[in-house]
């Protein structure tokens, strides 16, 4: 059974065209609300964070990432609901990732993982 979800995208089918996603139902509160992103480039990742997910095949930010990325960038809170498959996790973690990568933070390995010796 299929139904609309989203403005042009009917949901139960594998869907890859988010440019027809309109983005409505957005709600942000509080002053200085950032505006989405309609770009990778425009939301100001660090190079290599930003190189990685080119490498990775993704070019541009779903519909959650463009609302999503920029809030998270200045701390602010964020909820979001959206389809599977949509990008939520990396709407998530690629603005985290990038304010470690700021902040400097090192990587650790967990203490099952044994380092090689070179």
């Amino acid at each position: 059974m299929k139904r609309n979800c989203l403005s042009g995208i009917v949901c139960w089918e594998r869907f890859n065209n988010f440019d027809k996603v309109v983005l409505h139902r957005i709600q942000a509160t509080g002053k200085d609300v950032p505006q989405y992103i309609t770009s990778l480039e425009e939301a100001g990742l660090r190079p290599l964070l930003l190189q990685n997910i080119k490498n990775s095949g993704y070019i541009k930010p779903t519909p959650v990432q463009k609302a999503s990325v920029a809030v998270i960038l200045v701390k602010r809170d964020l909820s979001a609901c959206a389809i599977t498959g949509s990008g939520k996790t990396a709407a998530y973690l690629v603005p985290v990732m990038n304010i470690l990568l700021e902040q400097g933070v090192a990587g650790a390995s967990p203490p099952w993982v044994k380092s090689q010796k070179l």
